[in-house]
């Protein structure tokens, strides 16, 4: 079992100052290298180490951090060195958070190309292409739900042809057919921030090799649902309220499993249809 703790400090100037209880994460902007260390050898294995006020990291104290056994989220961070963030890139198996960057250099965004698991990076809302190129390169979980917009151009360099344990992009609200064309050509699994699917925008989707995750649909067509079914790999639909028999009954036919946890009103034929398949799961009320 996985034990999540959040270890804020005080003062952070040396380790015999280091008070080792919780205290409000507004309260904390530097560590030292001795309270670092304090911090990692204090801190259960495989669990979460969140200093989310801290705003300055050094070099040393990055690579201490680094060897923490667990998640580590240093969301408190406004800017980061390239030679801070190849420190960190060594932080192994876990989850790295840097959710208060706003703003990725290429060098950045090469050194953080290294760590090997999960990366998120929340804050940005926009990348040059020349630091979406360098980041591309990680290859575990990519977070980057704040991105509002790509290019097209970007995306068929750097997105299209790469392979990610998942690629989050729910900030993405719109995107052109062209750009749905270019995501759905990579391998991995894929999570959009699409408020709508057009009959085109689904079938271009339909060819999507990996799970596929459309949680911000909130309606959807009867056409788009027969080109989904058709979809190879797990479907997540999960802010649909409602389908229609035919929509239901399209979904019904998809080879594996889909996720409709949101449904609040369906007809009995609606769920009748649903419940055909063992493998889409729904709300408690439609299961019996």
């Amino acid at each position: 079992m996985r034990v999540f703790v959040n270890l804020t400090v005080c003062v952070l100037m040396s380790a015999d100052a280091l008070p080792l209880y919780a205290e409000p994460p507004d309260e904390i902007r530097a560590v030292t290298a001795d309270a670092a260390r304090e911090l990692v050898g204090k801190s259960q294995s495989d669990s979460a180490l969140s200093l989310r006020s801290v705003t300055e990291l050094s070099v040393e104290v990055a690579a201490i951090l680094a060897k923490h056994d667990g998640n580590l989220s240093l969301d408190g961070l406004k800017l980061l060195s390239s030679d801070s963030a190849r420190a960190l890139s060594q932080h192994k198996k876990w989850k790295l958070s840097l959710n208060g960057l706003s703003e990725l250099s290429p060098e950045v965004a090469k050194a953080l190309a290294q760590h090997e698991s999960a990366l998120s990076l929340n804050g940005l809302t926009t990348i040059s292409d020349e630091a979406l190129q360098a980041l591309i390169g990680h290859g575990g979980q990519r977070s980057l739900y704040g991105l509002t917009a790509l290019s097209n151009a970007a995306l068929a360099k750097n997105l299209s042809q790469r392979k990610a344990n998942i690629l989050f992009l729910d900030g993405l609200a719109t995107l052109s057919d062209e750009a749905i064309g270019l995501l759905a050509k990579r391998k991995g699994n894929l999570s959009l921030g699409l408020t709508s699917l057009g009959d085109n925008s689904a079938q271009l989707l339909s060819q999507h090799q990996g799970d596929l995750y459309l949680n911000h649909i909130t309606t959807l067509s009867q056409q788009a649902a027969e080109m989904l079914a058709k979809h190879k790999g797990h479907i997540s639909l999960n802010h649909l309220a409602t389908l229609t028999d035919e929509s239901a009954q399209a979904i019904a036919e998809h080879k594996g499993g889909v996720g409709l946890f949101g449904l609040t009103t369906l007809s009995a034929k609606a769920v009748q249809s649903l419940r055909t398949n063992p493998e889409i799961r729904l709300p408690e009320k439609f299961r019996h």
